[in-house]
């Protein structure tokens, strides 16, 4: 029989049940899904390298995530590793998403404009101002409130 994946429609991570229960109904990124999908929320990217691997494959095992993780290794084969995504930095670089309101008020920036020349400053929880600089930021928008922090990378469990 032919397997069409439907993708996060027929199975939303809890992670967007929780935002459309609050009355956030924004739409998800299309590159986004599959991090937001993994329970181990990996980052995007090398996912995405592994799931076209996987169509490739003509969809083994039918569930992406089965074949990522478990079904083959289950049935004697090695898990997934792909040259230019090695297994280590699959699995070492993830996202975190913080759940508990309490911890994510130290990220939420306060925006002031300034009336000489029309433009925002952002200030953090601590009333410094927040400059971005080179290295990328992370935004979020939630429940009327944006969310910043430095991007950091951990390969391995070390920052890069």
């Amino acid at each position: 029989p032919t397997f069409i994946y439907k993708g996060i429609c027929s199975n939303p991570p809890e992670i967007t049940k929780c935002g459309v229960s609050r009355g956030n109904y924004a739409q998800l990124h299309r590159k986004a899904w599959l991090e937001v999908s993994d329970k181990y929320h990996r980052y995007g990217k090398n996912l995405r390298m592994y799931y076209k691997h996987w169509e490739e494959l003509n969809h083994p095992f039918n569930m992406f995530f089965d074949w990522l993780d478990v079904k083959g290794e289950a049935a004697g084969n090695a898990l997934p590793n792909l040259p230019g995504c090695p297994r280590s930095q699959l699995d070492s670089d993830t996202v975190r998403y913080i759940m508990i309101p309490e911890e994510r008020e130290k990220y939420v920036l306060t925006i002031n404009i300034c009336d000489k020349d029309n433009s925002n400053i952002f200030y953090d929880s601590r009333k410094k101002r927040v400059r971005t600089g080179p290295d990328g930021w992370i935004f979020v928008l939630r429940d009327g409130e944006i969310y910043a922090s430095q991007k950091v990378t951990c390969v391995l469990g070390k920052a890069k």
